[in-house]
């Protein structure tokens, strides 16, 4: 049932004094059932530790105007930008699958479609602080208030922003996938090959 099947492994193992160790294999397959058709599949994980300039980038206070939904009030407050010493390494997998068909009879032309699906977790970003605030109950440790005083507590408003601490961390989960097609035709011209 094949002509040609080409299978390729790969792996990398990496040993980081402050992540651990991490083993990333990689899986190629090549099949050829007949002489126009190709068939490929290629899996493979990947490991990203966060850079220094993420991890120990100086801390940076500097006033920002905050959007207090509850509050209802647009006024200033502290931002603390910088790295995180504590930050998780970056890690991700990644799937392809294709055909690529070369008709005998017009051998100038190649057809070619490929799925492909990828998957990334604890990406390492910087907070924005617009999306901390209208989230805070996610983020309750970076949104540090004020008490509230005794006419807010009457209103049932909470007390003032004081600082938004936007500084690196691990958030969320990045997963994409889509269709690449391709079609491409070789012809000669009068002087070149187009």
């Amino acid at each position: 049932g094949a002509r040609e099947l080409t299978l390729t492994l790969a792996a990398r193992f990496d040993r980081y004094t402050d992540f651990g160790e991490i083993f990333s294999p990689q899986y190629g397959l090549v099949w050829r059932p007949f002489r126009d058709v190709a068939v490929r599949a290629t899996y493979g994980r990947s490991f990203r530790a966060p850079s220094l300039y993420e991890l120990y980038l100086p801390d940076v206070l500097a006033t920002t105007q905050v959007v207090d939904p509850g509050r209802n009030e647009t006024y200033g407050a502290l931002q603390l930008a910088g790295g995180t010493p504590d930050l998780e390494a970056t890690r991700g997998e990644s799937f392809a699958a294709g055909i690529e068909l070369i008709p005998e009879a017009v051998s100038a032309l190649r057809l070619s479609a490929t799925y492909w699906h990828v998957v990334m977790v604890d990406r390492v970003t910087a907070l924005n602080p617009l999306f901390a605030v209208r989230h805070e109950s996610v983020f309750a440790d970076r949104v540090l208030r004020a008490d509230p005083t005794a006419a807010e507590l009457a209103a049932g408003r909470p007390g003032r922003i004081v600082q938004i601490d936007s500084s690196r961390l691990n958030l969320g989960r990045l997963e994409t996938s889509g269709i690449d097609a391709g079609a491409s035709y070789e012809f000669d011209g009068a002087a070149n090959d187009f």
